[in-house]
């Protein structure tokens, strides 16, 4: 697939600005999180799904990860997360190579999910295009009906339970073996662990692939940023924006100029660009 060489640029520019908050050693970097908890369990799951609802036979995958404290837990990609730590050993020109041969990859999901933070909300973290956003909304708990099925999953013994939460209708299986009431995004309210979880159009994918009691210490936290705090219809408005005219929303920050240049060097517009696919996990 071709890519103009100002498409580059604006993601190279995008990720140059956020390694500004990544570079340095490590104490540098804990000094730029807020921390907030620990986590004592870990849990990985593979994310599958379909990115363009007019194509559901093409899916995507993504690495995620589930950290769960006393007080609170973070949810978040973990493909994005070693983008970004394999980020802050690059140099610029490296990252641009990379870029250019398709070898750096960056995760599909760059939200971070604090459920119970502050107390009874989910905060979340969001970047689109040049600008950081934070969000706050009520830690729901969507409504189960827990069935009789069961089957065994990574050695566990899991139950079915289905619901329908912000406009899907899902199939989970959770573990009371692990009798904490998480699971990955914002699904909570079982009486375990969920390990899998799917809509019944199977556009979204959630399957638990590893849990682990850490032997050191995880910090939660959340990185000190200039975010902008909006409210959650605010956010979507601008992410809907994004979605229809992305160079629209890459100018939206009046401190950068970019310009997508044909192949004949003449400047796009708007209209020659197609729009992003458009399949939000939330549909209400």
């Amino acid at each position: 697939m071709k890519k103009t060489f100002l498409t580059l640029i604006a993601l190279f520019t995008f990720a140059a600005a956020q390694s500004q908050i990544r570079t340095g050693n490590s104490g540098a970097r804990q000094a730029n999180v807020e921390l907030l908890d620990s986590a004592y369990l870990k849990c990985s799951y593979t994310l599958r799904f379909v990115q363009n609802a007019e194509k559901p036979e093409n899916k995507k995958s993504e690495e995620m990860l589930l950290l769960v404290g006393k007080q609170m837990s973070h949810f978040f990609s973990y493909t994005e997360f070693q983008t970004d730590s394999l980020h802050a050993t690059m140099t610029h020109e490296q990252i641009m190579a990379s870029m250019q041969t398709g070898s750096y990859r960056f995760g599909s999901f760059k939200y971070h999910l604090f459920k119970n933070y502050p107390s009874g909300k989910i905060t979340t973290t969001d970047a689109i295009a040049m600008n950081n956003y934070r969000y706050e909304e009520p830690y729901e708990k969507p409504e189960w009906e827990i069935l009789s099925d069961t089957m065994t999953i990574l050695g566990y013994n899991a139950q079915k339970a289905t619901t329908s939460f912000r406009g899907r209708d899902y199939v989970a299986w959770f573990t009371m073996e692990i009798p904490i009431s998480n699971g990955p995004w914002k699904f909570t309210g079982l009486p375990g662990l969920i390990l899998n979880i799917s809509d019944t159009q199977n556009h979204y994918v959630f399957e638990c692939s590893g849990i682990e009691t850490p032997q050191e210490k995880i910090v939660i936290g959340m990185k000190k940023m200039n975010y902008m705090k909006v409210s959650k219809k605010d956010f979507n408005k601008v992410y809907e924006r994004d979605r229809k005219d992305p160079l629209a929303s890459l100018n939206s920050d009046p401190s950068v100029k970019i310009i997508l240049l044909n192949e004949d060097r003449t400047p796009k517009t708007s209209q020659q660009l197609p729009k992003i696919p458009h399949n939000p996990i939330e549909l209400e």
